[in-house]
């Protein structure tokens, strides 16, 4: 749990410039964008492949600008 504190922190810190490099999926593990895509289903198959384990990896859904949100 208390390395998934610090990729939330790390995220946080990032956020700004993860945004702006175009990457829409990312995950992240120690600090560190470990992987990247298009879409969460496709990110989640290539770390399972990697033998990740899901639970210990911050998963992120970086929104295009343009998005609208209804809450």
């Amino acid at each position: 749990m208390r390395s998934f504190a610090r990729d939330s922190e790390w995220l946080t810190r990032h956020y700004e410039e993860i945004k702006n490099s175009g990457k829409r999926v990312i995950a992240i593990k120690d600090g560190k964008v470990i992987h990247e895509g298009e879409n969460v289903k496709d990110v989640l198959h290539d770390l399972e492949k990697q033998g990740e384990d899901l639970a210990l990896i911050l998963i992120e859904v970086i929104p295009p600008d343009d998005a609208a949100f209804i809450l």
